[in-house]
């Protein structure tokens, strides 16, 4: 009878663990993914203080380490290859970048732990930090 018991309750657990766990690394991706946003304002900040013009890219990009604003930034030095701020989860999500020089868009998700002023979904944008 207590053989029974032990192997229910395992298989409880063994049933609620992968759910708990999923649930934290979509909060985790969520946190990663601001973090990754707010370094690529930061970085953009000193590449706009360097060259006076934000790198240029006309129509909505996927930001990856291909796309053309990260190869600009690590041409500048300002990023690393080895440390790049994309999206936690890319290629399923991507951070979108756009400009034209003087000013820019960076369009991300957030899918279940909306932060500051970020809301659920994948609409959420922030623009050029303050000179």
């Amino acid at each position: 009878m207590e053989l029974i018991i032990t192997i229910a309750t395992l298989l409880i657990i063994a049933a609620i663990v992968p759910l708990v766990w999923n649930r934290f690394a979509t909060e985790s991706h969520d946190i990663r993914r601001v973090g990754a946003v707010r370094e690529l304002q930061r970085t953009l900040k000193t590449s706009f203080l360097s060259h006076g013009i934000y790198p240029i890219s006309k129509q909505a990009e996927n930001i990856t380490a291909e796309s053309k604003v990260i190869t600009s930034l690590i041409s500048d030095f300002l990023v690393a290859k080895t440390h790049l701020p994309l999206d936690p989860e890319s290629p399923k999500y991507d951070l979108l970048y756009q400009s034209d020089g003087r000013t820019y868009t960076i369009t991300f998700c957030q899918l279940k732990f909306p932060q500051d002023e970020y809301e659920l979904g994948c609409n959420n944008k922030v623009y050029p930090l303050p000179i």
